[in-house]
């Protein structure tokens, strides 16, 4: 009996000192760390896999969204616990259109985490959910998707697999736009199945940041649906344009059409150099005029034959029925020959010089990747390339220089920059123009000359508003034979309002077949385009009369530029004879307000021209016929 009872107590004592150790255990593993039992649990996951947190979205000025990135399912397997037979293979490689052959090799590798199709599509993801295989499992991923206008994926650009910046603006605003890493926990259940661990809420901060663009949806939405159709009206390869606010350097619009149906991840604002042609006439002639001081009534030989510069001719691109003709009627005429002699007198030193300083030798630095460098020279061969670089030959130059040059002619800042993103205010606001008010006024009227009645631009005019231009039609160069072909590059780069300038836009058609000079073929998308704009931001009209504005070259108009008595400042000045377009242009650049009756040019005036100028700064004007 006795021996019993000890053999009792023995297996009670055992019991319970095998209860205080596995109590002991089960307390060490619940509280201390294991390096044996740690990677004996970290077996039980496929992987830590490491994915981007979600993208920045791009907006519009309107905080309309360009590109955003939306969640999707991305399919994995562990190859490890995989157990997908042939005919699964087959059909996992019909639902995801991921070859055979590279469904099979991924299944053999020797790793517990591949990647079988990232970024499904709803579709792909149900019907692989369905099958319910074992080693298969899903992961949260972003995908990048683009709401906005179609006629913006060259310019917003793309992304790759993993979320990162490839093209365009994507590409250049990568780092401000990528989100942080994100790192996922694959666990197996007692299946084998994957189950995902989230780890989102832990990684809220490392989102990309939102950028805002300069881009109107609208407006850019107009610009590429006119300029589209006008392509096709007049047969022509392709085209571009532009807008720029003259104020901050903004980018409005920026589109480009091909002809033929084609997609294209270059932007050819900033990418692709040419010869410009006759855009380039307004640097040429305003320098010229302001340099040498020419009066722009001074007659001129129109040169029907041709401008001889030794045994070359300097022809223009049609004849004139006239033997003289004024410095201002040749500008709206875009005589080549006028140009050219012009520039002879003028000289190449001062017309490189003045090239450099409104930035046609080099980059624009605009925020987009690849902008390409201009063709410059800054020593000309002679005499023919000088008379060549006034009309814009022999020089080769990206668009959005040409527009940023423009734009220099008008802005308070010097220091411009063009620029896709939203600008957030204009820094300088201290006046640090390149031009002074009486070369603005100068140039004012050089653009306006264009847009009238007897112009090349007249097409350009808009109804109620006063704008200003000018016309290219510049031939392209034969790469093949040498020389130049018989396709052109036509254009026009115009300001509007011309009564306080706001905005530059540009547009260029690519050789145009059913017509060809740039005042046909781009001037009228650039009339649409600035009534579109002038009316959606409300701006007040000039009160045109008629679109038809008549030449600007009678000799009263030009009394600011020396022509008569100088303008004192602070008195009223000489309107007689103004038509109202020369009004209103003289009332914007001197200061003063104006009060009409009639129509047709100013007849009478109240106070008088010399007077001084009231404190209200009115001025009361007659118009007769």
């Amino acid at each position: 009996m006795k021996f019993v009872f000890v053999k009792v107590s023995l297996i009670h004592l055992f019991v319970f000192t095998g209860w205080v150790v596995l109590s002991a255990k089960v307390f060490h593993l619940q509280n201390f760390s294991n390096v044996k039992i740690d990677g004996k649990i970290k077996s039980q996951f496929a992987s830590h896999i490491k994915v981007r947190a979600r993208r920045g979205d791009i907006l519009d000025r309107n905080g309309r969204v360009l590109a955003t990135s939306v969640i999707t399912k991305s399919a994995f397997i562990d190859p490890e616990l995989s157990e997908i037979s042939f005919s699964q293979l087959k059909l996992i490689s019909k639902i995801t259109s991921v070859p055979f052959t590279e469904l099979r090799k991924k299944v053999r590798r020797k790793t517990r985490f591949i990647w079988l199709k990232r970024k499904l599509s709803e579709t792909e993801f149900e019907k692989l959910s369905a099958l319910n295989l074992k080693g298969l499992g899903f992961l949260d991923e972003y995908k990048r998707v683009y709401p906005g206008h179609n006629s913006l994926n060259f310019l917003i650009g793309k992304v790759n697999i993993d979320g990162e910046g490839l093209t365009g603006l994507e590409l250049y605003y990568d780092e401000a736009l990528s989100g942080g890493y994100l790192k996922k926990r694959a666990l197996r259940d007692g299946k084998g199945r994957a189950i995902l661990i989230s780890d989102y809420e832990i990684y809220e901060e490392l989102k990309g940041k939102n950028i805002t663009l300069a881009i109107d949806l609208d407006t850019q939405a107009y610009l590429s649906m006119n300029l589209k159709q006008q392509i096709e009206e007049v047969e022509g390869r392709r085209g571009w344009a532009a807008v720029m606010d003259i104020a901050t350097g903004d980018i409005v619009a920026n589109t480009q059409v091909y002809r033929e149906k084609k997609t294209s991840s270059k932007n050819i604002l900033t990418s692709e150099i040419h010869e410009q042609g006759s855009v380039l006439k307004t640097f040429s002639f305003f320098k010229a005029i302001d340099k040498m001081k020419i009066k722009p009534s001074t007659l001129y030989d129109c040169n029907n034959k041709g401008f001889k510069i030794g045994s070359r001719r300097i022809r223009n691109s049609h004849e004139e029925d006239c033997d003289k003709i004024s410095l201002i009627k040749a500008f709206a005429k875009s005589l080549n020959t006028v140009s050219a002699e012009l520039a002879l007198n003028l000289g190449e030193k001062s017309l490189v010089r003045f090239y450099k300083k409104i930035g046609l030798d080099k980059e624009t630095g605009i925020d987009f990747p690849g902008e390409a460098s201009p063709i410059f020279h800054d020593k000309l061969s002679g005499p023919h390339q000088l008379a060549s670089l006034s009309f814009g030959h022999g020089v080769a130059l990206t668009p959005i220089q040409i527009l940023k040059s423009y734009a220099l002619l008008f802005s308070n800042d010097k220091d411009l920059k063009p620029k896709y993103l939203l600008s957030s205010s204009i820094k300088n606001k201290k006046d640090n123009s390149l031009m002074n008010h009486k070369q603005q006024f100068l140039l004012k009227n050089l653009l306006s000359s264009v847009v009238s009645a007897e112009g090349t631009g007249f097409k350009a005019s808009v109804s109620n508003y006063l704008v200003g231009g000018k016309t290219g039609t510049a031939q392209k160069p034969d790469f093949i034979n040498g020389g130049y072909s018989k396709e052109v590059l036509s254009s026009f780069v115009g300001v509007f309002p011309l009564t306080r300038p706001k905005y530059i836009a540009l547009v260029s058609i690519d050789e145009p077949q059913t017509m060809r000079s740039g005042g046909s073929v781009s001037a009228p998308v650039f009339s649409k385009l600035a009534a579109f704009m002038l009316r959606k931001n409300q701006t007040p009209p000039d009160n045109i009369l008629s679109k038809n504005v008549e030449d600007l070259s009678i000799k009263k108009h030009f009394a600011m530029l020396g022509e008569k008595e100088p303008y004192v400042e602070g008195t009223v000045p000489n309107l007689d004879g103004y038509t109202l377009r020369e009004v209103l242009n003289t009332a914007n650049d001197i200061g003063f307000k104006v009060n009409f009756t009639g129509s047709g040019r100013v007849a009478a005036m109240s106070p008088k021209p010399g007077q001084k100028l009231p404190s209200d700064r009115q001025i009361n004007i007659h118009l007769s016929l």
